[in-house]
């Protein structure tokens, strides 16, 4: 509804730049006024316990247990609080752990334990590997751990108020800068507008890589 006033003000009004203005004014207000309840409606999320995932993971990384005094799984795949812990010390081969624990890590956190190894190489071949693999923003960076979160789950809460905010101003401002093209044409204004939206979904959707 604040969208459709939005538009209209723009085609109707003599001064389009103050009507835009009381127009993308008016979307917020109606906007948090019927949507307040709707929003006000708290959804729990469902936090996954690692512990239900850790003889899962310590079984299936039993493939690279190297022996006594080397790496095995039960010793250096740990409970760690909020993730399942991977020790990377005293392995050969550390990047084929952080590949199959990569696996793991839609199901819950997953902390690769860079201490007592060769650090600094180390993390930068995972970084690289991870980058390459999963969105950045999972990646959380300590001095001597690397931890990849679960998948971000967009909260629709949050859409929708940005949607209020940004889809129309953006919209009319896409039709004013189309506008400049072919003055007076409506179908260039209603590629501004398309243009406009586009760009709001973008800005509203984009997470990063």
């Amino acid at each position: 509804m604040g969208f459709m006033i939005s538009i209209l003000f723009f085609w109707m009004a003599n001064q389009s730049l103050r009507s835009a203005g009381k127009a993308w004014i008016s979307t917020i207000i109606i906007g948090t006024i019927v949507l307040t309840p709707i929003l006000a409606r708290r959804e729990r999320r469902v936090l996954a316990n690692p512990m239900d995932f850790l003889p899962l993971i310590q079984d299936s990384m039993k493939q690279f247990d190297e022996g006594v005094n080397r790496w095995r799984a039960l010793s250096h795949v740990r409970n760690a609080g909020t993730s399942i812990s991977i020790k990377l010390r005293n392995s050969q081969n550390p990047m084929k752990l952080v590949e199959h624990g990569l696996q793991f890590t839609d199901q819950c956190q997953i902390k690769f334990n860079t201490r007592d190894t060769n650090e600094a190489a180390l993390r930068a071949h995972i970084l690289r590997y991870l980058h390459n693999s999963i969105n950045t923003s999972r990646i959380v960076k300590k001095s001597h751990s690397i931890t990849v979160r679960l998948p971000h789950e967009m909260d629709k809460k949050s859409v929708m108020m940005q949607a209020i905010i940004f889809l129309p101003m953006l919209s009319i401002l896409g039709a004013f800068a189309f506008d400049e093209f072919a003055p007076g044409n409506i179908y260039v204004r209603i590629g501004g507008i398309i243009a406009g939206l586009f760009l709001g979904i973008m800005i509203i959707t984009n997470r990063g890589r």
